[in-house]
């Protein structure tokens, strides 16, 4: 074998004689080891230079060999420091006096035997394991309680025994909880007992308070003495008077697990963390009850009461209609003006004004219904505002509100709505996150600071003491290095990597051998083979395909359904795919086993080494265990029908996924499918029967699982790598903090089981029943009082037990025999009885009387669920609502302290840890990649001699400069970044300009040669290679030399400017003119002006406005005239710059496509006018009209505020990509797993009373036809799962996506409540952590990023030498004497601002006073309090008049501000006492009344004295600026999105359409009723598309308006079965045998499978409808039943306009206004019918993208920003000389006048005595310095 070939028996294991390698090889690691010692100091601590020495004397020493001697008696010294310290311990006394106190409770001392005992327990190191213990067992004996387990639900079967009532109920049967309410009791206080002693023994250790080192001395055990004292009430026996006290304080002990919290330090780090910010959080809090207590008070004296209002029929005097809110004013008389009110859109007279719902004729609307959410909801007193107002904080369900108060006050009270959202959480519930951010950040560097301390002091200790401990330092001979023997040890020593990829390279490993080895075959050969295999990158790209084409395979499984032919073939082809899937993954699994190497005692060690290996061996293993399954499936689906199939049949029930109890026998029968049907004499297979080759679907499962192999597709891609990485670090830094939120979450699930458990109870009106509910059943011979009963719907039947028709399993009927005994005996061995509805006429029967929610607590995994829940704040106010009408409005102090402490704080503090991990992380890429820079430019300059040195460097800066200016711009810098192999900057352009803004030391934004030459000298001094200051001198004259030949070279020929459009010269006067018009400011005003008009009219278009009408042609010719006025601007600016220049300017593009697609869509409107087009065709072409909803974006170009979010959003393109790819990663794998699990399976009948999807066939009892109806967001295909994960992440309404996924069975039947609850709450919760708190983040963080960088740019841009103008107040004598210097004195008393301060405050309070219904000691306490506070206030107001003067005192704006509420309060006060006595309109009188609210404004005037809440308010302040940009650019977001959702929905109806008059809401009609849209919540004028976009923006339940928004018709062909006979019946003859439609209609007869055949059955039905009308017949509505059901859900266009040319529907906008006139009718479907679902996804979720996710998010960092510059400035502020103070105005001001008052004073002695008659000074001179 020659030499440097690889032989299989090289790789065979050194023998022991052979010495090891690192005997070879000089140790450094003592080098290495000061190195890292040194980079661990902190900066500060040691110099460079000692550093440098250090180092120097360390090589020194490792060369010199390190002498045993030095290391020795370095290693004695330490040793007898150690000894010496133990010894000194050891000699101490035990107990230690300096740990303890002389005297323990007085009584005790250090030599007593009983304090030494609890001295050496609490010492004993397996004490605070065993409290541990003991605190986990009793968290797990609170979470057992079960609130059934009552003596009225389960009573003793015999009498209770002794003094607890223990009557032997210790278990309860149940899986969870097992032990019974007697057992609970009794461990209970067995933990109770035991926290005692524990107690009493510290307190015996360590005394009780007296001293400070005593049990109370530290805060941590007052919560422990705390709970140890609750503990104690177990032992009160329960019952009698105060019980339900004693009851209450026993809910406390859920506490204990809080104690857990002292004995870890993370969390405990945290824990003070939160305390420590608790005075920051306490301002943030008061900025929040301010806006509480202003918005309350408004809102008790706007809306007292008036929620309270229902319609009521003034014959029968009972509720109608279904309750809602009502107007109480007179109704209007104009049945138009009343109907476009109602929509929020008053497009015909404009006269309304008053409430949006007015009850009908013969009803009045009076104030005695129930307040909204079962009473909790209303304005009737500062309580009720107040949880109405925490609810709106929250942005849940605050539109449900808006919309109430709409109906009934008025369409503009949404301003008040609209305003609270904006100020509270937008901005104040924000400064939770701002405040723990930047204290978490703070706190963190004071830890770093002090562990690094702690580190650098170790490390001194230990090198300085041994430097070379435990290293080797041997020499090896140099005779052994080069032996054949030391040779093939240097080969086995290399890693294999280094081996494969020299003969990859095409090289050998030359090893220099002297003797050839014998060449081994076989086995040896074999693994050598494998082992190489394994390695290779070919094995690893091959099964990265596989796993692509696996993904594929896995995400394309929904696109078909079995009722397609081609789907049985496909899913068979996919289980082929599974197959080879398997094989190859077993394949790689053996290859890497057997390759990886093995050993005789441990096979396939190496391959287990691996966590991946061990994961993909997991799978390989799930896979062949799924292997026979597969193969049946595949057998099942190409399985071919013969005729001895005929009569056979297929049970389906063994897919669904239930308790046997639920399949009833009318189930299981239909659950019976034939396998083969016989249609027209050929055979096939039934479709049903396929459903059962799918199973159950459980092994299927683990499939998903290989999507997790994705990940190696991130070493391809090392940027997304990178970001995996953070997600890892991250994710380790918040463990902590999730390990604290679960405690919390446990603690508030025990304490709401305590409380609320078996209480929340719902109103039947409120809950759908269905299978799998919880009820509460009443039967009326219940032994225990009739007290309703806890139990679950296991089935029903309508059919055999019609009038009992729900079968409901009993609370411990099977279990407990006493129960059944209670009840009579009447429950079946399954504790089971069928049961009826409260209200069904039926007596003597068990009746369901309410059921639970979907989210309560009674039982401990629905309580976990409600908790969190309640912590993502998502829907939390239904179960308040529930817990507040059932338990007391207390109870909502769980709620709230939940929100406040679990998302305001906990989950902001989860945020905060991520922004500022994301710091670290990026701070430390900066810094590598500045050590990358600094290598590069060592690699290229440090070799160079001084004299090559200066030409290098002037080589290297022109090489950067590319446009040859002299000077290096940001994107050239990044480019040499890149040329250098440094990647990071390109997507990170903020540090970016902070890398050049570092070395720009004169603040260009560029860099010039010095600053580049000191970028280089600065650079190679970090690499300790100094440069002589002559040399740099050098540099310097050799680059002005160079500058000043370039000048003096002969200045290039100007090329001369081409024609602009090929005819127009330069000197052209038509081009002279364009120029001059282009410029003119003028033209400028004109063309904004055109665009405030165009705007104008976008916002006046709808689609309701007639073709023929005024308003019409006032906006056509508007049109014209503003297209005609842009398409000459820009003429004029082609003309004047030419085309190439023209569109060079991104702005100028932008204008360009706008005024083109205007102009198309004029000269398409001019042509096809009056032509007789397809509506169709026609609707094709007006897209064109869309884009003039993008006309607005024409002010960006003039807007250079609004400039900054375009950067913004340019900027941020290419740093988002991996970030969009991670979270379209994440959406795609959840997606596919969801696939996995829920494919086809969230589905119903339209009918209740149907369960399985084989009956869901032909009409219910209503004669609808039934529909087998999937839920909108589903993983039935890969589109819609990501669809359905990006709603997660936007987590709005997740609590319904995931009960829809709870309650799946399978794909044939019905949902089940809980029937997969498990396995959702782990998948949903998953997806929603992932999707919503990390991916939602990362993305805010990037916008934020490049936001701040934009505003960079933009600031120095902008930037324009101002004249500064100093204009000095005028200043004010103070006076000397009479009334006014005692007014003075009075005034400027620190005690009369909180004089007045406390007047402030209870003045708010007692404006707080008042409620509906006032009584009438609240009236005059009112009255009262009104006269006082107004003469106070006036009082203080006539003091300062009288005291500063009223010049003086006009001047303060707060002055003004309270002069003006002063005397709106004296107006107020007379407007009160004369108005009945003048006879004003009490309304006036309301609305003068409320002037007295701006009193409270006066608050603002505490925050003088609150230092933190005043910057708190001041950081509001200041980032009002910054955030006016995000304003406009909201502004604009949202009235482009408005326009085009005009333009896209406006022609959807809404609620209320279908109850026009005549024909009017014939084109309503045919919409479902279930997809209509809301009247507060349409697209039919600009003003209320603003409105629901801003509901979206705030997420309020958004999601249930995309599938409504994507309406689309089904497919018309052919006419289903069941339509065709109800028609044919109706009519009586077949309309396929002939028959004309109508006597101006040419069709003589249709086939049900014509296309047209739906249509014209619609139209035969209105006619009939028509003619019963006319004649007054009773089949109106049977006849428009059956239109309905030939045309489903909605009209197309060709079908509106059909319908419409046979005169049955009318779609024209009636009165006599401007917009009155001719409407021609148009699809009622989503856009484009088939597109709707796309478009509408694709709109909204951009729009909330933008909107939510983006703009509104940028608000936290503003807010930061601003907190730190307040903070930086405060600082600053702090630096000034010792003993130094601050000048402030009003110092400066008193100087003045002292200094005045002297100079006065001295030229008035001056005078007199040389006795000059002249004037004083003036007192007020015109300049002062």
């Amino acid at each position: 074998m020659s030499e440097g070939q690889v032989h299989p028996d090289d790789f065979e294991a050194p023998s022991e004689s052979i010495p090891s390698r690192q005997d070879t090889i000089l140790s450094t690691e003592s080098e290495e080891q000061f190195a890292c010692y040194s980079k661990a100091v902190p900066n500060g601590h040691f110099s460079a230079d000692f550093q440098r020495s250090a180092s120097q004397a360390s090589r020194t020493s490792i060369r010199s060999g390190f002498t045993t001697s030095s290391r020795k008696s370095a290693s004695v010294a330490l040793s007898e420091r150690r000894e010496m310290k133990r010894k000194q311990e050891a000699s101490r006394a035990w107990p230690d006096p300096r740990k303890y106190s002389p005297r323990s409770l007085r009584l005790f001392s250090l030599q007593n035997p009983l304090r030494k005992l609890c001295i050496r327990g609490i010492e004993w190191k397996w004490w605070d394991r065993i409290v541990l213990f003991v605190i986990a067992l009793n968290t797990v004996q609170l979470a057992m309680i079960d609130p059934f387990d009552v003596p009225s639900m389960r009573a003793c079967s015999s009498s209770p025994s002794g003094p607890y009532g223990y009557c032997g109920k210790w278990g309860t049967g149940k899986t969870w909880p097992p032990a019974g309410r007697d057992f609970l009791d009794l461990i209970g206080k067995f933990f109770s007992a035991f926290f005692v002693l524990e107690c009493v023994a510290k307190i015996i250790a360590l005394g009780l308070f007296w001293g400070s080192k005593t049990y109370l001395a530290e805060l941590w055990n007052w919560l422990d003495f705390v709970v140890v004292i609750i503990g104690i009430l177990d032992f009160i026996p329960s019952g009698g008077q105060g019980s339900g006290n004693l009851s209450a304080l026993r809910s406390l002990r859920v506490l204990r697990p809080l104690r857990a919290v002292n004995k870890f330090p993370e969390l405990k780090f945290l824990v003070v963390l939160l305390l420590q910010c608790l005075p920051a959080l306490g301002n943030v809090i008061g900025v929040c009850l301010f806006i509480f207590f202003v918005f309350g008070i408004l809102g008790v004296q706007l809306f007292s009461g008036l929620m309270r209002g229902v319609c009521f029929d003034i014959d029968t005097g009972v509720v109608s209609g279904d309750g809602s809110s009502c107007w109480l004013g007179p109704r209007d008389t104009d049945e138009w003006v009343y109907f476009w009110a109602s929509k929020g859109m008053d497009v015909t007279s404009g006269s309304h004004s008053g409430g949006m719902f007015q009850c009908s004729v013969g009803q009045e609307c009076l104030l005695l219904g129930e307040n909204p959410g079962r009473g909790a909801i209303n304005f009737d007193s500062i309580g009720g505002a107040i949880t109405t107002i925490f609810q709106v904080m929250t942005l849940e369900g605050w539109t449900d509100i808006c919309y109430q108060i709409q109906d009934t006050v008025g369409f503009w009270n949404f301003l008040y709505f609209v305003l609270l959202v904006s100020l509270g959480p937008f901005f104040a519930v924000q400064l939770f996150l701002v405040v723990i951010a930047m204290r978490y950040s703070q706190l963190t560097e004071e830890y770093k600071n002090k562990s690094s301390e702690v580190k650098v002091e170790k490390v001194v200790e230990e090198f300085i003491a041994n430097p070379a401990e435990g290293k080797s330092a041997k020499v090896a001979p140099e005779s052994s290095v080069h032996s054949p023997l030391n040779a093939r040890e240097r080969f086995t020593s290399m890693s294999w990597d280094d081996i494969e990829a020299r003969m990859r390279n095409g090289g050998s490993v030359n090893l220099s051998l002297n003797q050839k080895t014998p060449k081994k075959t076989g086995l040896s050969w074999l693994k050598f083979k494998l082992r190489l295999l394994a390695k290779s990158p070919a094995l690893t790209n091959f099964i990265l395909g596989v796993i692509t084409v696996n993904t594929v395979c896995m995400a394309t499984g929904g696109i078909c359904t079995y009722e397609q032919d081609w789907c049985p073939g496909f899913h068979a082809s996919l289980q082929i795919m599974n197959l080879i899937f398997t094989a190859c993954f077993v394949g790689e699994m053996l290859i890497k086993m057997i390759g990886l190497g093995t050993t005789f005692r441990f096979p396939f060690l190496k391959y287990f080494q691996s966590g991946l290996n061990i994961f993909d061996f997991v799978i390989v293993m799930a896979s062949v265990v799924e292997l026979p399954s597969v193969i049946s499936m595949y057998i099942c689906f190409t399985e071919k029908p013969t005729p001895s199939m005929l009569g056979q049949q297929v049970d389906l029930s063994d897919v669904v996924q239930v308790s046997p109890d639920t399949l009833t026998p009318q189930i299981r029968s239909s659950l019976i499918v034939p396998k083969v049907l016989n249609l027209t004499g050929v055979l096939s297979m039934n479709p049903l029967q396929y459903y059962n080759c799918d199973g159950n679907g459980a092994t299927s499962v683990l499939r998903a699982f290989r999507l997790v192999r994705l990940t190696k597709f991130l070493r391809a891609m090392p940027d997304l790598q990178k970001q995996i990485r953070i997600l890892g670090s991250v994710m380790k830094s918040v463990s902590a903090l999730i390990g604290l939120i679960l405690m919390m979450l446990l603690i508030y699930t025990i304490l709401g089981m305590n409380v609320l458990g078996g209480k929340m109870i719902d109103l039947l009106s409120n809950v759908d029943l269905q299978r799998g509910s919880a009820v509460y059943v009443q039967f009326p011979w219940d032994m225990n009082g009739g007290e309703p009963r806890h139990g679950i719907i296991k089935a029903f039947d309508f059919i055999n037990h019609s009038q009992t028709p729900w079968h409901v399993y009993v609370e411990f009927g099977d279990i407990d025999p006493v129960v059944n005994r209670s009840l009579g005996g009447r429950l079946d061995s399954r504790g089971m009885i069928w049961s009826a509805v409260d209200g069904d006429p039926v007596l003597n029967v068990p009746k369901i009387v309410s059921a639970s929610p979907r989210f309560h607590f009674d039982d401990l995994g629905h309580a976990f669920l409600t908790s969190f829940q309640v912590m993502t704040i998502a829907n939390w106010n239904d179960d308040m609502y529930t817990a507040v009408a059932n338990a007391g409005a207390a109870s909502g102090f769980w709620f709230y302290s939940l929100i406040v402490f679990g998302n305001w704080i906990l989950f902001n503090l989860f945020v905060a840890i991520l922004i500022q991990k994301f710091g670290e992380l990026k701070a430390q890429a900066i810094e590598q990649n500045e050590e990358l820079m600094q290598k590069q430019l060592m690699e290229k300059l440090g070799h160079l001699e001084e004299g090559e040195l200066g030409s290098r460097i002037e080589e290297l800066f022109t090489e950067i400069d590319k446009d040859g200016s002299g000077e290096i711009d940001v994107y050239e810098f990044n480019d040499a970044l890149v040329m250098l192999g440094i990647n990071y900057f390109s997507n990170k352009p903020r540090d970016l300009k902070k890398l050049v803004q570092k070395y720009d030391t004169d603040g260009t934004g560029r860099i010039s040669f010095d600053e580049f030459v000191s970028m280089i000298v600065e650079l190679l001094a970090k690499a300790r290679i100094t440069i002589q200051s002559t040399t740099i001198n050098k540099v310097h004259l050799q680059h002005r030399e160079t500058q000043r030949k370039i000048h003096q070279q002969p200045v290039p020929v100007e090329v001369v400017e081409k024609k602009s459009c090929f005819c127009f010269p330069p000197n052209s006067i038509v081009r002279k003119g364009c120029k001059a018009v282009m410029v003119n400011k003028y033209f400028e005003r004109y063309i904004l002006l055109c665009i405030l008009m165009s705007t104008i009219c976008l916002a006046i278009q709808n689609p309701y406005i007639s073709d023929t009408s005024v308003m019409s042609a006032f906006l056509n010719n508007a049109n014209y005239i503003l297209n005609a006025s842009f398409t000459l601007e820009m003429i004029f600016k082609i003309v004047a710059l030419s085309f190439p220049t023209y569109i060079k300017s991104g702005w100028n593009r932008l204008d360009f496509f706008l005024v083109v697609t205007s102009d198309i869509d004029v000269l398409f409107t001019v042509i096809l006018s009056g032509l007789n087009v397809n509506l169709g065709a026609l609707k094709i072409f007006r897209i064109f009209r869309i884009f003039r909803a993008l006309r607005p974006l024409r002010i960006l170009s003039r807007a250079k505020g609004l400039r900054v979010l375009v950067m913004t959003m340019a900027s941020a393109v290419k740093p988002l990509m991996n970030t969009g790819i991670l979270c379209v990663a994440f959406c795609i794998v959840f997606g596919i797993l969801g696939m996995q699990l829920l494919e086809g399976k969230i589905v119903w009948c339209s009918d209740p009373t149907v369960w399985t999807m084989m009956e869901c066939v032909g009409l219910d009892s209503d004669g609808n036809a039934r529909q087998w109806t999937h839920y909108s967001f589903n993983f039935d295909n890969l589109g819609s799962a990501i669809l359905t994960q990006l709603m997660l992440a936007s987590q709005d309404n997740w609590p319904n996506h995931f009960w829809s996924g709870a309650d799946t069975t399978s794909k044939i039947t019905g949902p089940e409540e809980n029937n997969q609850l498990f396995m959702a709450s782990i998948f949903y919760i998953v997806s929603l952590l992932v999707a919503g708190a990390v991916i939602v983040n990362m993305v805010v963080g990037v916008f934020v990023d490049c936001y701040f960088a934009s505003m960079e740019d933009y600031t120095k841009t902008a930037a324009e030498p101002t004249k500064i103008v100093l204009k000095l107040p005028e200043v004010f004598d103070d006076p000397t004497s009479g009334i006014r210097l005692k007014a003075f004195r009075v005034i400027s008393h620190s005690k009369f601002d909180l004089f007045i301060a406390f007047f402030i405050i209870t003045n708010v309070l007692t404006m707080s006073f008042e409620s509906f219904k006032p009584s009438d000691w609240q009236n005059r306490f009112q009255k009262v309090c009104n006269f006082f506070f107004t003469f106070i206030f006036g009082g203080e107001c006539v003091l300062k008049i009288l005291a500063f003067h009223p010049k003086r005192y006009f001047r303060g704006n707060w002055n003004k501000f309270d002069f003006f509420i002063v005397m709106t309060s004296f107006i107020g006060i007379m407007i009160d006492n004369a108005g009945a006595a003048l006879g004003f309109n009490p309304t006036i009188l309301r609305i003068l009344r409320i002037f007295r609210i701006f009193r409270i404004l006066r608050a603002f005037r505490i925050f003088k004295t609150l230092k933190g809440l005043q910057a708190i308010v001041a950081t509001l302040g200041s980032s009002l600026p910054a955030i006016g940009n995000l304003v406009g650019g909201l502004c604009l977001l949202f009235f482009i999105f408005g326009v085009l959702g005009v333009n896209l929905f406006g022609s959807m109806c809404v609620s209320g359409d279908e109850g026009q008059p005549d024909n009017l809401g014939i084109r309503c009609m045919f919409t479902d009723p279930d997809y209509l849209l809301e009247r507060h919540a349409h697209f039919q004028g600009v003003g209320m598309a603003l409105l629901t976009l801003f509901r979206t923006a705030s997420g309020d339940n958004w999601g249930a308006l995309l599938p409504i928004f994507g309406l689309a018709a089904p497919a018309r062909t052919p006419v289903p079965q069941d339509v065709w006979d109800l028609y044919v019946s109706k009519f009586g003859y077949d309309p396929s045998a002939g028959w004309k439609l109508h006597a101006s209609a040419n069709l003589t007869h249709f086939s049900q499978h014509s296309s047209d055949a739906a249509m014209y059955i619609a139209a035969n039905a209105l006619l009939k409808r028509n003619e019963s009308m006319t004649l007054y017949g009773e089949d109106t509505e049977n006849w428009m039943n059956l239109a309905q059901l030939a045309l489903p859900m909605c009209l197309t266009d060709s079908e509106a306009s059909f319908l419409e040319e046979m005169g049955l529907m009318n779609c024209s906008t009636p009165g006599q206004s401007s917009s009155s006139g001719y409407v021609a009718c148009v699809s009622s479907c989503g856009p484009y019918n088939a597109a709707a679902p796309a478009i509408s996804s694709i709109y909204f979720y951009l729009f909330y993208s933008m909107s939510g996710f983006i703009l509104l998010n940028i608000v936290i960092g503003v807010l930061m920003d601003q907190l730190e510059n307040a903070e930086d400035t405060e600082k600053e502020s702090h630096d000034l000389v010792p003993n130094a103070k601050e000048l402030s105005v009003l110092v400066f001001n008193r100087i003045y006048r002292r200094w005045h008052f002297q100079a006065r004073r001295f030229a008035m002695q001056a005078a007199s005595h040389h006795h000059q008659e002249e004037s004083p000074l003036s007192p007020y001179p015109e300049h002062a310095s």
